[in-house]
């Protein structure tokens, strides 16, 4: 599954990429129709997906027949590949053996959670202190400015 919808999503953003994101919301949130799917099938449920979300029809540079061109030519593939030889060979040797085993993750701040609930916590904690040192820096008193009420 996960195969098909990232050659499917790398190969959207290569005819617009400002539908990648759009497109990968319309993927994940439909995932249970076509994940057991084999690939032939995912690309007719995905392809119906995007027409019948009007997905295309918001996104003018968007053109089918290019799309599945793109697709049959495996246009993305070396992008994806690059990607994955990038992950296994500068990031996953970063991990600790706990963030190897998690699931999914998410790196902010050059910590890396593996729980969303530790990842709220840490950026609730940023966001509050953020404000404290804006409130208490004194850049942001406000300045006491002269102005002339003359007629220029």
């Amino acid at each position: 599954m996960q195969t098909c919808s990232c050659y499917l999503s790398e190969s959207a953003a290569l005819e617009d990429p400002s539908i990648y994101f759009p497109l990968l919301d319309l993927l994940t949130s439909h995932l249970p129709l076509y994940s057991d799917l084999a690939p032939r099938n995912q690309l007719e449920i995905i392809t119906d997906l995007i027409t019948q979300s009007n997905l295309s029809a918001d996104h003018s540079k968007w053109d089918q027949s290019s799309f599945s061109t793109s697709l049959g030519m495996h246009e993305s593939t070396p992008k994806i590949q690059a990607y994955y030889q990038y992950y296994q060979t500068v990031v996953e040797p970063g991990l600790s053996t706990s963030e190897r085993e998690c699931e999914g993750w998410v790196e902010w701040r050059q910590k890396t959670f593996c729980e969303v609930e530790s990842l709220k916590r840490d950026i609730e904690l940023t966001l509050s202190s953020n404000i404290r040192s804006v409130i208490q820096s004194p850049a942001h008193v406000p300045l006491r400015c002269s102005y002339s009420h003359s007629a220029v």
